[in-house]
């Protein structure tokens, strides 16, 4: 059998459009997944793309571009796996890779970041693994153009609608809580249950790297020896050296490390009050602050501080000006601490040396925080959010849908399948 018999032949056809749907719609699902159950971390990766192009946009917009993402990542890969939408979703597929494929190239060649962010914390590749990566996903991407009409759905014109809808609304879902309160799944360096500061571990040998840009040069510094503001160095990229956590390290006005100090000392229980841009800080939750501050000042057993990123002097006298801190404040690398907790604000329960609850200072209200007890367990359980229940019941839920609707569609599948045969 020659190529042109073989590339014609239902089973070669059947086989490459289900092969490419698997793969490429699987990728595009987890990677969607990904950006949209941290998207924070989206916006970060977004935001140093442009510092490394010179580039500035609002917040607000990186933001909207970040759901955007993932909501079409998701989407395409979904419509691939499922064959809804069969002429639409390839050309989708088609058109992301032509912006991807020279875009991961390009970054291949010159690395101005240190991974592309595909898949988020989840799956960290090189940049040279993401182009290959998108190679054979372009490679993959022309059978489906050719043949994935040819081959069936598995939900009837009909009813693709509905599985569009929810599918968009179980991913816009998942990453509205990633946002507004923390990742359902956490792939970062700091989960619940991490020991912050494990004083048996050598300092003296980093696991991260964080990578500064000065005149278009960037040089690497370990966390011991980062740059000053004043020193004209601006912050690129961070990335592993070995496969410890980052370490945390807390600072005092002085410069002096007393992290054993503080979330060593294990009698006590420690609330973070968690700032990594103390400049993009919300007053709108200082009210909530307050109010935890005050409670924790009733309590022996709790202690409460707050750790901004990367700020001078400045910063922290405008924010305790502003918020009218009574906390004690002390600084910490600011990709240390965006990777402790997601959010402009965040508050981190430390339990005998390990993060016990952490949660997005938005996702608390006053009333919230006027329910909680005089009681360190209640005010753990206040700042504990069960991300994994609550993403295990929304996929039940959408699972179900689909299920239904599948259900649905069969006898009018069955009925087509029928008359073709007889055709």
């Amino acid at each position: 059998m020659d190529i042109k018999s073989l590339t014609s032949h239902p089973r070669f056809i059947s086989a490459s459009v289900w092969i490419a749907r698997i793969v490429v719609g699987g990728c595009f699902i987890f990677s969607g997944f990904a950006k949209a159950d941290d998207p924070w971390g989206t916006v970060f990766k977004i935001e140093q793309y442009l510092s490394a192009w010179s580039l500035s946009q609002p917040r607000s917009l990186v933001v909207a571009a970040a759901f955007s993402l993932a909501a079409v990542e998701f989407m395409l890969g979904i419509a691939l796996l499922l064959g809804i939408y069969r002429r639409i979703a390839p050309k989708g597929v088609a058109l992301m890779m032509l912006v991807f494929l020279p875009l991961t190239a390009y970054i291949a060649l010159t690395s101005p970041v240190d991974d592309c962010g595909c898949f988020g914390d989840a799956w960290v590749l090189s940049n040279t693994a993401t182009f290959l990566k998108n190679v054979l996903l372009a490679a993959l991407t022309v059978p489906l153009l050719l043949w994935n009409r040819r081959i069936v759905s598995l939900f009837t014109p009909g009813l693709q609608w509905i599985v569009a809808t929810f599918s968009v609304a179980y991913i816009f879902i998942i990453a509205m809580m990633g946002y507004h309160i923390q990742p359902l799944v956490d792939f970062r360096s700091f989960p619940v249950g991490t020991v912050l500061n494990d004083p048996d571990e050598d300092s003296s040998d980093p696991s991260v790297v964080f990578i500064y840009s000065k005149d278009g040069v960037q040089q690497e510094f370990d966390a011991s020896n980062l740059p000053s503001k004043e020193s004209g160095w601006e912050f690129v990229d961070r990335k592993e050296v070995s496969g410890k956590t980052s370490p945390f390290i807390i600072e005092n006005e002085d410069g002096e490390d007393i992290t054993e100090d503080l979330v060593g000392d294990h009698d006590t229980d420690w609330l973070l009050l968690v700032i990594p841009e103390p400049k993009r800080a919300d007053l709108a939750s200082t009210m909530q602050i307050n109010q935890l501050w005050r409670m924790t000042t009733a309590l022996d057993s709790v202690a409460m501080i707050a750790l901004v990123g990367d700020s001078d002097s400045e910063d922290i006298a405008r924010w305790q000006d502003l918020s009218m801190a009574e906390y004690p404040i002390y600084t910490t690398e600011s990709t240390t601490l965006k990777d402790l907790a997601r959010g402009n604000i965040s508050a981190v329960y430390v339990r005998d040396g390990k993060v016990s609850a952490k949660i997005s200072m938005a996702a608390l209200s006053s009333s919230d925080i006027s329910a909680i007890d005089n009681d360190t367990k209640n005010i753990e359980q206040a700042l504990t959010f069960n991300g994994s229940g609550f993403l295990s019941w929304l996929t039940i839920m959408y699972a179900g849908v689909l299920l239904i609707v599948f259900i649905a569609a069969l006898p009018r599948r069955i009925y087509l399948l029928r008359k073709l045969h007889k055709s």
